[in-house]
């Protein structure tokens, strides 16, 4: 048996657990068979669980906090939006990750949630520096005990490094000096990342994020790792 518990605690912290019963269910990583990660909304001590997926999730769960969603990126895992945060007032990205909780032949996966979890648990550890994307924190689903898809709210970029690759011909001023500005930012990212032993595993030009500055952000850390040195 399978279990994903969301903890919500009091003092406007909200914590994740994910446990696995019976002898039949493998975790990806046994030495994390518990995570824990903080999702930045106040809520009453209470614990719920998932089980029946929402009908209703195209909209973010308090949509009156942002603007217009203007999809900015896709994947395997989850749709990126470019939206307006009326509280930050300020442009943010929010990811929907979708199918939580998905079924095989009639029983549950948990490859989606343990991704998410894993991602940021690694986000909240990491998004200080300057060339880890930054991550606001994850909405609230309006109904904590019936729901398949989680918001995240991260920072904002201009384009990914294969989108201004491909720019760069057509870029006025582009030269070398931007190419090594880049690269450079790149390895200083990994070591940071490295010293703190987490390897993405995942590293490709739609994981590169690039601002309007020239300044490379390291995302999507779904399929990263934290190994013991």
């Amino acid at each position: 048996q399978l279990q994903f518990r969301f903890i919500w605690r009091e003092g406007g912290v909200a914590a994740g657990l994910l446990t696995c019963q019976g002898a039949g269910a493998i975790m990806a990583e046994q030495q994390h068979k518990r995570a824990r990660i903080s999702f930045g909304a106040t809520a009453q001590g209470r614990s719920w669980a998932a089980h029946t997926p929402s009908t209703d999730m195209l909209q973010p769960p308090n949509p009156q906090r942002f603007g217009e969603l203007d999809q900015i990126g896709s994947g395997a895992y989850g749709t990126v939006f470019r939206a307006r945060c009326e509280a930050r007032g300020a442009d943010v990205a929010l990811k929907r990750v979708t199918q939580l909780f998905e079924r095989e032949y009639g029983t549950r996966r948990l490859t989606t949630a343990e991704r998410t979890l894993r991602e940021l648990a690694i986000l909240r550890a990491t998004c200080a520096h300057p060339q880890i994307v930054g991550f606001h924190g994850c909405l609230r689903p309006s109904d904590p005990d019936r729901f398949d898809v989680l918001w995240l709210s991260l920072e904002v970029c201009w384009k990914d490094l294969g989108q201004v690759l491909a720019l760069s011909p057509r870029l006025r001023g582009w030269s070398l000096s931007h190419v090594k500005a880049l690269a450079h930012q790149l390895l200083c990212g990994l070591a940071f990342l490295h010293r703190r032993a987490v390897v993405h595993r995942d590293l490709k030009p739609s994981n590169l994020l690039v601002t309007n500055n020239c300044r490379l952000k390291i995302c999507d850390f779904g399929l990263a790792r934290k190994i013991t040195p």
